[in-house]
C-alpha cells in the first residue's frame, strides 16, 4: 500500500517520516518517498535524461526504511505530455508494491507539482493532516485531479487528522469509506485528532498496518489496537503466499453455516486487495485468520453447514489468479 501524507501545517512534517520509521520497527519492508526534501530525485534524473532512462530507486534490503526523492524539475508537464513521465512513476509504484510491505509518501506541508504527484497520481491512501475545512477541500481536489488521470486508479482513501475548530461534516463523510460499520464516527475522529495533537503517529500507523480491520477496537481500547499492529512477519514472502495458495485452495471444498461464510467472505475481500498490493504482512495476518475458520468437523455431519456461495468462490479464484501472476 501506498500512503501519502499530506499537512497544512509545517510543524506536522515529521509524521511521514515518523510513520515510516513505526512500520519499520514493527517488522514491515517499508520505503519512505520524500517530496522535494534534499537534491536530486526520481524527477531530475529522469529530466536529464530526457525520459529515455528509467529514475533509480533502491532495491529492498535491511536496515533502516529506504529513501527516494521525487525532487524537482522545471520541465514536468513536457516530461508528461511528450516523454511518459506518469507512466514511469506508474512502473516506479508497481515496483514499490511489490518489494515493499509499506510505502509512506512524505508529500510535504504545500502544493507545487511534485506535491500534486504525491497527491493525485502515486498513492492508495491520503494522510491528510490540517483544518476540517482545509482538509475536506484538499482531499475533494485530490480526488478530482485523480479522476483525470489516464492511469485507472481506484478511489483515494482517506484519513483526516485534524486540527483547530471547524465543520467536521466533510472530514466526517470521509470514514465512511473505511471505517467498520460498528465503529463511532465521531470518537473515531476525536482519536486520530487528540494522536496527531500528541504527536503520537503510532495509531495512524496501525491504522495502515491493520489496513484499516476493527476499527471499532481503535476506539474503545488504543493500547489493543496498536499492539495487534506490531506483527512482523518472520517466513520469506514466498512461503506468505505459497501458504495463501494452500488455505484458498482448501478453503473450495469447506461446509460452512451461512454466517460463517459472511463473515469469510469478507476476509477473502481484504486478502485479495492485499495480494494487489504486495503486502505480504497483511495477507500472513488473513492467511492465518482464515486457517482458523476451517471446518472442524467432517464434511456433511452438520445440518446448517453449506458450500462456498458463488460470491466467496468469485473472491477465491480472484486471489488465487493473482497468486499465479506472481
Amino acid at each position: 500500500m501506498i500512503t501519502a501524507f499530506h499537512s497544512s501545517a509545517l510543524g506536522l512534517r515529521v509524521f511521514a517520516a515518523r510513520a515510516a520509521a513505526q512500520l519499520h520497527r514493527w517488522g514491515y519492508r517499508t520505503l519512505l518517498v520524500e517530496a522535494v526534501s534534499g537534491p536530486g530525485g526520481i524527477l531530475p534524473e529522469y529530466a536529464a535524461a530526457g525520459g529515455r532512462e528509467p529514475a533509480s530507486y533502491p532495491e529492498p534490503g535491511a536496515g533502516a526504511p529506504d529513501v527516494v526523492r521525487l525532487g524537482r524539475t522545471a520541465d514536468l508537464d513536457e516530461l508528461y505530455a511528450d516523454h511518459g513521465l506518469g507512466w514511469h512513476l506508474e512502473d516506479c509504484a508497481t515496483s514499490w508494491r511489490s518489494a515493499y510491505d509499506h510505502v509512506v509518501v512524505d508529500a510535504g506541508s504545500g502544493l507545487d507539482d511534485a506535491t500534486g504527484i504525491c497527491l493525485a497520481q502515486l498513492p492508495d491512501t491520503l494522510v491528510l493532516a490540517g483544518e476540517p475545512g482545509s482538509v475536506a477541500s484538499l482531499a475533494t481536489e485530490a480526488s478530482r485531479v485523480r479522476d483525470q488521470l489516464p492511469f485507472g486508479r481506484g478511489k483515494l482513501t482517506v484519513v483526516p487528522l485534524l486540527t483547530g475548530a471547524g465543520d467536521t461534516r466533510a472530514p466526517l463523510a470521509l470514514l465512511d469509506a473505511w471505517a467498520g460499520r460498528d465503529t463511532d464516527r465521531a470518537r473515531l475522529l476525536t482519536v486520530l485528532a487528540t494522536s496527531l495533537a500528541d504527536g503520537d503517529v503510532e495509531p495512524v500507523t496501525a491504522l495502515l498496518a491493520r489496513d484499516f480491520a476493527a476499527t471499532a477496537q481503535l476506539v474503545a481500547d488504543r493500547p489493543a489496537y496498536v499492539r495487534g499492529a506490531a506483527r512482523v512477519v518472520t517466513a520469506r514472502s514466498d512461503q506468505v503466499y505459497e501458504d495463501a495458495a494452500d488455505v484458498l485452495t482448501d478453503l473450495l471444498e469447506w461446509e460452512l453455516d451461512p454466517a460463517q461464510w459472511a463473515s469469510i467472505e469478507h476476509e477473502l475481500a481484504l486478502l485479495a486487495e492485499a495480494l494487489r498490493a504486495g503486502s505480504a504482512n497483511v495477507v500472513d495476518q488473513l492467511t492465518r485468520g482464515l486457517e482458523l475458520a476451517a471446518p472442524v468437523l467432517s464434511v456433511g455431519t452438520s445440518g446448517d453447514a453449506v458450500s462456498i456461495p458463488a460470491s466467496a468462490r468469485a473472491l477465491v479464484k480472484t486471489s488465487l489468479n493473482l497468486l499465479t501472476e506472481r
